[in-house]
Formats: C-alpha cells, structure tokens, sequence
C-alpha cells in the first residue's frame, strides 16, 4: 500500500480466501498454480488477504512466504492427522451428540510447527484480516496486522492461535483459547466468504468504492439437499439440533458465502469481483473429507487452466509493498 491510513494508490487488490476445512487444498492448489506461472509470492500483488477458517489458515501462512503449494502439501499429508477423531470406537452419528468430532490439539500442533510457536501476526509481511467469533463476549471478531497506527493489539498475538481460532467450527472442533482475550470459534458462521470484510477495511483505509479489486477464492461448490417434511416415525427430529447436527453448519456456513457475493455486487460493480470456485460432484463430503484431497486439488487445478492466465493479468500486473 501507498499509505498507512489513506488510499492513495490507484487500486486496493483484495484477496479473499473462503472457509470449507479440508476443502481448503483446493484454494492452495488454485494458488500454487499462479504462483508457478507468475514466478512471485501471492502476497506481493495483493494490498490486503482476508481468510476466514481454512482460508484463514492459508492467509497467514501466505503472508509469511510459505508457497502456496507447500500449503497444499500440508492438507495432503496432515490431513488425517487434523481430522483425527476424538472418539473413533463410536458411529460418527453417536459420537457427534458427546462433543466436537475431533480434537484441535493436532491442528494447533501442526499450525506452531509451520508458523512458528512465538510468531506474532504483527510479523506477516502483508496486511491481514481473519474473521472469527469471541464466544466469551458473544461478539464477531476480525484480527488486523498493524496496518493502520489505530490497531495496537491483534498484532502481538501468536500467529498460530489466530489461525486455530478462525478455524475452530462448532461440532466439529472446540473452541481455542487466546489468553486475556476469551474462546474463540469459527469466523465462516458469520463470514465464511469474507468479501465484504475486505471491501470495508479499504474503505476504512480510505479508499473509494471504485478503487477496490477483489479476488475471491473459494473451496468448492456442490448442490445441497435436506428434506424438509417430517420423518415418517420420528416426525420433526430430524429439525432439532440432534437432527441437524453438523449439517446445521455446513449449511450456515454455505448460506454466508452466498450472502457475501451477494452483497458484494451491491457494494461494488461487477467487473470489480473476479469470484473463482471449483464446481463438485454432489457427493462430494463436507469439511472432513480428507479422502477427497487428490480430487479436490484436481478440480481447482482443472478451473486454474480455465481463468488463471486471465487472473495472473488482472491482479499481477504490479506489486505492492512489505509492511514491515
């Protein structure tokens, strides 16, 4: 960026990175190949990352340098690891109703060993924005790197805390402890595609409407089905909160990304938001999908021949600036 506080550039590029667990490879794997096309860091051409969850994750490792195709090795050989069940002698059905699927200890484990156990966010090489939600205050969150003098505290936090917190979906995981702070969960129940975060923190650095570009990656989209009559013997359980289960929110979460690129198309035109997605089979698993890596991959890669020599010259033309 030009300024630290006002806009004086021609353009604000923005990078949004969705949330979708395990999904997230796809976003690394899209990212990879504009990286190996482009020959520089994804950081370099972007004035702000914003990533909620998964998307969260590949943010703040991004910001630091770590090539994007390291980033998609990681779900590829930790994935399992991540995704490790808490009570595996339990049906995934039954163990979901005595706590979270599966533990954050090994996602927290793998975040310190790739980010740095002591890393602060202030240290990220480029202006970061990562949505989550403090459960402690009952407030929506978003933690900023220094970017602007008015942001004295989020940049001294450890980097690999922020990263778990926004990635903490209920159900599937616990909440993750930011000391002095409170419990935080997933950001994607209130901005899984956090597009309009991004348009409103380059407004907040003073830049005009017209001036902001944004790209939005997302992690993959199917069609989703729930019947909505009554079950036949158990009538309306199945719209409980037994019933629902984490169908409840993969589809809060899926409902926010919807609502974002909705809303962005009212806050800016239509040719200001290149939105890229990968398109699913319909049976394809949810967030702990981690079977799915090598499919998933395959499908962004598939869209990367499509439009990422269209994107590389839309959001790669120039550079921006280290904010250290």
């Amino acid at each position: 960026m030009d300024s630290e506080d006002s806009g004086t550039g021609s353009r604000f590029r923005v990078l949004v990175l969705h949330g979708g667990g395990i999904h997230g490879v796809s976003t690394a794997a899209y990212l990879a190949d504009l990286e190996k096309h482009s020959g520089s860091e994804i950081r370099e051409h972007f004035d702000l990352i914003v990533g909620t969850s998964t998307g969260g994750i590949v943010a703040v490792a991004l910001s630091l340098g770590i090539p994007a195709s390291e980033i998609e090795g990681l779900y590829r050989e930790h994935g399992k690891d991540i995704f490790s069940r808490r009570v595996p002698f339990l049906p995934r059905r039954i163990a979901k109703y005595f706590g979270p699927l599966y533990g954050i200890e090994p996602l927290c484990k793998l975040l310190m060993e790739i980010l740095g156990p002591d890393t602060e966010l202030g240290e990220a090489k480029c202006p970061l924005c990562v949505p989550a939600i403090n459960i402690t205050t009952g407030r929506n969150v978003v933690f900023k790197t220094r970017h602007r003098a008015a942001y004295e505290r989020d940049h001294e936090l450890q980097m690999w805390r922020v990263a778990a917190a926004t990635a903490a979906a209920p159900v599937y995981f616990p909440p993750v402890k930011i000391p002095d702070r409170g419990w935080f969960v997933d950001g994607g129940l209130w901005a899984n595609a956090p597009i309009e975060v991004g348009i409103a923190e380059g407004r907040e650095l003073g830049y005009s409407p017209d001036q902001i570009e944004v790209l939005s990656v997302g992690t993959g989209e199917k069609a989703f089905q729930r019947s909505g009559a009554p079950h036949q013997i158990f009538r309306n359980a199945r719209h409980g909160i037994i019933g629902w289960g984490q169908d409840l929110v993969d589809l809060v979460m899926r409902s926010q990304s919807q609502r974002s690129q909705n809303l962005a198309r009212y806050l800016l035109s239509e040719d200001q938001v290149v939105h890229v997605d990968f398109p699913l089979p319909n049976d394809t698993g949810g967030l702990d999908a981690v079977g799915e890596v090598d499919t998933l991959a395959n499908r962004a890669r598939t869209q990367a021949k499509k439009n990422s020599q269209v994107v590389r010259k839309r959001f790669f033309r120039t550079k921006t600036t280290d904010i250290g």
